[in-house]
């Protein structure tokens, strides 16, 4: 069973390609929830590429400043708001485990099932996968003077991967910690993405934004720095899919939905 949260798109692209892996394995995806807000509808091609029903299921929600930072305050607030329907998905997460009887659940950082998996004890083992369990390695590359949000993700980690054994996506080698239950693996990529042609200039810096609040920022950086092109990716609701802008390499007719 997979349980995957559909805040922005990593989660989902993770999904789709350990869903070719297990399969190839000689495994059955029995069941797919798919955590959504009212923001982040789910994307057509997910639903497709699970080829099988996706349960969709409320999240929890983030709120943010400025669609940009999240607010800890407000979110915790909401959460507290919130706390009735969150049983009630737990109890539907609960239905569908019955209902379907996996042996293994893989949690893609979907905190309701993080929940479920600290209220049930009598439930299938499961594995919390995502590079934000790299958070907790003491061999994690950050910088300095971000400890403090270092430190919130650190117990955010904690919470999403208690009582599991998680998979720690990194981009360089790093020793498992058994104490902890972290195996430290490589990113997980689909394997349509080695069919791609590459570029071989690497004439431009691509561009990959959860929240569209940072834009405003991203453009006036490639104002002071014209001669670097962009390809900008990014949700914004009720945006035109495409914009360029014609004395500037800010993004070239190449990059699509940048707007949206």
């Amino acid at each position: 069973m997979f349980c995957v949260l559909g805040e922005g798109r990593g989660h989902m692209t993770q999904a789709m390609a350990v869903k070719e892996m297990v399969e190839a394995a000689g495994h059955q995806v029995v069941a797919v929830t798919l955590g959504v807000s009212a923001q982040r509808p789910m994307p057509d091609y997910f639903a497709s590429a699970m080829k099988l029903p996706v349960r969709q299921l409320p999240t929890l929600e983030f709120k943010y400043k400025d669609s940009r930072s999240v607010s800890n305050t407000a979110t915790l607030l909401g959460v507290f708001g919130k706390l009735p329907k969150y049983f009630r998905i737990l109890r539907q997460l609960d239905e569908i485990v019955r209902e379907t009887q996996p042996d293994v659940i893989i949690n893609f950082f979907e905190p309701m099932a993080a929940f479920y998996a600290i209220m049930r004890r009598k439930r299938p083992p499961i594995v919390a996968l995502g590079h934000q369990f790299m958070f907790q390695h003491p061999g994690y590359v950050h910088a300095p003077q971000l400890w403090k949000q270092l430190l919130s993700m650190k117990i955010y980690t904690r919470l999403l991967g208690a009582r599991a054994t998680k998979l720690a996506l990194s981009l360089y080698a790093a020793a498992d910690l058994p104490a902890k239950r972290i195996i430290v693996g490589p990113p997980i990529l689909r394997k349509q993405l080695f069919q791609l042609a590459s570029n071989p200039n690497g004439d431009f810096v691509l561009v990959y934004l959860l929240n569209h609040g940072y834009a405003d920022q991203i453009i006036a950086w490639s104002a002071q720095h014209p001669r670097t092109r962009l390809h900008c990716f990014y949700d914004k609701p009720g945006a035109p899919n495409c914009r360029i802008r014609r004395r500037s390499p800010f993004i070239n007719s190449t990059a699509r939905n940048f707007c949206r």
